[in-house]
Parts: structure tokens; C-alpha cells; sequence
């Protein structure tokens, strides 16, 4: 699909052009509930002067303290130099409560992309981020590929002892699910923090942008974006996050941090996955591409059938026999059904066999 073709028919009413002149990139922002100094502190590190696209945002269940709050940024933003920002926290422009941060990010991104089109932003790549973040100083220098998304490097960093505890589990506990992945061969072994990601214009509109989720909404991008152009992790690069607890999505780092801090007052060890799962895992990748040669071929592995089943993979196999012949066929059908959030359920589904280890243990190992 071309970017025109999208704008016209699945991006989300926006704002005209800007008329604020040509600028090398574009930075995705939405804030809800946060500081008006937020996007300053963004951009302190880096040289160049990026085009913001503010969304200023509420759901339509917030409290109403949190309204009042995000509302008082709306004049503080507006006459920020180099920033667009789109109102979707007046009344009666507030949004729909399940689709929360994901249509924020939609709408920023797409007009984002319709800047863009226009030609007053030369770089293809389209740069996200959250009012949490600071971007470092060669957030915007670092090549990037030719397509798709790339996902940068993380750390979050808290002045309470307790919290930056907490926020080293965390990442640790991601890190370990990443690596897992990428030891096993998956093609979805990569970070997926919405404050961490920049996708090109082309494969932005390709994957017909983000979803309308109030979470996870950049888990499903990239793995849209997986199946096309490809994830691309870029570790030069590297964000400073503010690591927070937070209540406002039902999961993620905020929610994560406060589950972990509440666990560890109670004594709890954090746990994380036992490298078992991603053990068979591999036995399970090993399988599919056997299948791409031999598709009625079943596994002798009695886990692996056992999570197979679970997801359904039986109402795959007979097209995999009947409807796509060639092996190369087979192999990009297999990777698209075993895509990401599958390879998450399997993991989760291992569970039944290696139940989850404190992450001390599996680091010390």
C-alpha cells in the first residue's frame, strides 16, 4: 500500500500541514497526565531541532484531576517553537478509553506522515517516543536501513534506590526474554517499547500504522512490521527512560515497576522465564522448518505438539499441504503464523513443563 493510499483511506483526521518550513526529522510525542517541561527534557541532549508532533490526550474515563492536568498543557504547548500539537483532551475530543495510547500514536504518526508527503520533512523515518524518555545525543545521526522499523536501545534510570531495584529487574527480565529468542532463531527477537522505536514512512503505511489498542499497540506494530520489512535493533543508540509506576494502562513498565516494588516489600524473589521454554523454543523453530519440506510430517517432541495444538496449528497444516507447494512458500506462511505474539503464547504455555525461576538464579547461571 502507498502512503498516499493510506492517508486517503485509514489514517485518522489530522490537522493541515504545518507551516512551520522543512525539517530533517519528525518526533512522535503523546502526553497525558504529564509535565509541560516534558518534551524540553526530550530533546535536552541532541543537536538539531526536530518537528514535534505533540497529542495531547485523555480517555474518556480519565479522573477528572488527571483531565485538569493534561488540559493545562494545551497553552503551555502551543506556542513551542517546532511543535504541532493536536488537541484530543478538550471536551468532546477526548478518546475512546479502549484505544487509549495506540490512537494517540496513530494520530501523532499520522500526520506525521501527511507532513511528510508534503514534502516539509526529508527524512523517511518517522521517530516515537514517550514524555519519559530523553533521546541521546546521536539519537538522529545513526544510519538506519533502507526499510522498516528499528527499535534502540533502553535504560531507565530512577533517583529512588528502590525504584531503579526494581526498573534493573525489569529490563533484565526483557533482556532475558529477548535474548531467549534470538539463542532459539526467532525472527521476533526484539524490544518492543513504544518510546524506543522509529519506523520508515513506506512500511508505516504498508502495516496500515498502528493499532487502536490502549496497550500493546507497539507490540503489534512491530510485529505487522516484522512480517514485512523487518526489526532492525540498533544498540549504538540508547534511551534514557524514567522509570515510574503507573496505573494508566492495564500492562507494561508502569504497572511491571509496581507489581515488582509491592513483591519485594513482601519478600517475593522476581521471576522470569527458565531457559527451559526457550529450549524447546528451538526444538519448535527446528520443527517448522522441517515442515517447510515435509508438511504432513508430525514432531517427536510431545511438548512441542502439545503447545502446537494449543494454538491452533492443526487448522494450518492441511493448507500447508494442499494450497502452498513450494518450500519458500511454506516458510513465509509458517514465520507469519508463528509470528510474535504466538511466540509469546508458546513461552507462556512452557510454562506447564519449566515454570518461571527467580531471575537472580537464571542471571548467576
Amino acid at each position: 500500500m502507498s502512503i498516499r493510499q493510506y492517508l486517503n483511506r485509514y489514517a485518522e483526521d489530522m490537522h493541515p500541514e504545518s507551516d512551520r518550513g522543512t525539517y530533517q526529522h519528525a518526533l512522535v510525542v503523546p502526553l497525558y497526565d504529564e509535565d509541560p517541561c516534558s518534551i524540553d527534557r526530550i530533546l535536552t541532549k541532541i543537536s538539531g531541532t526536530p518537528l514535534v508532533v505533540a497529542v495531547v490526550n485523555v480517555p474518556d474515563d480519565a479522573p477528572i484531576p488527571a483531565r485538569e492536568r493534561t488540559r493545562k498543557l494545551l497553552p503551555e504547548l502551543t506556542d513551542r517553537p517546532d511543535t504541532i500539537v493536536v488537541d484530543r483532551a478538550s471536551a468532546g475530543h477526548e478518546l475512546p478509553r479502549r484505544q487509549g495510547v495506540g490512537l494517540a500514536r496513530k494520530i501523532g504518526t499520522d500526520l506525521a506522515l501527511k507532513i511528510y508527503a508534503a514534502g516539509q520533512i526529508r527524512s523517511p523515518w518517522l521517530y516515537q517516543t514517550d514524555a519519559d524518555a530523553i533521546l541521546p545525543a546521536n539519537y538522529f545521526d545513526v544510519p538506519l536501513p533502507d526499510r522498516g522499523a528499528v527499535v534502540f536501545g533502553h535504560t531507565h534510570k530512577s533517583p529512588d534506590p528502590d525504584l531503579q531495584a526494581a526498573a534493573d529487574l525489569y529490563d533484565a527480565h526483557m533482556n532475558h526474554y529477548v535474548a531467549g529468542l534470538k539463542r532459539a532463531g526467532s525472527t521476533y527477537a526484539f524490544q518492543t517499547l513504544g518510546s524506543t522505536i522509529a519506523i520508515h514512512a513506506e512500511t508505516y503505511a504498508g502495516v496500515r500504522g498502528y493499532p487502536r489498542r490502549n496497550a500493546a499497540e507497539d507490540f503489534y506494530l512491530l510485529n505487522k512490521t516484522a512480517k514485512t520489512d523487518g526489526v532492525t535493533s540498533i544498540d549504538d543508540v540508547c534511551v534514557t527512560l524514567y522509570a515510574r509506576t503507573s496505573e494508566r494502562v492495564p500492562f507494561g513498565t508502569g504497572p511491571a515497576l509496581k507489581q515488582i516494588l509491592e513483591d519485594r516489600k513482601r519478600g517475593e524473589p522476581y521471576r522470569s522465564y527458565h531457559p527451559g521454554t526457550f529450549d524447546l523454543l528451538d526444538k519448535a523453530l527446528r520443527y517448522l522448518e522441517l515442515l517447510t519440506e515435509r508438511p504432513d510430517v508430525s514432531s517427536d517432541n510431545e511438548k512441542v505438539a502439545a503447545v502446537f495444538s494449543d494454538l491452533g496449528f492443526e487448522t494450518l497444516r492441511p493448507r500447508l499441504i494442499d494450497k502452498y507447494r513450494s518450500p519458500e512458500r511454506r516458510a513465509e506462511v509458517l514465520i507469519q503464523w508463528f509470528d510474535g505474539f504466538r511466540t509469546l503464547r508458546f513461552i507462556h504455555e512452557a510454562r506447564r513443563w519449566f515454570p518461571d525461576q527467580p531471575l537472580e538464579a537464571i542471571r548467576h547461571a
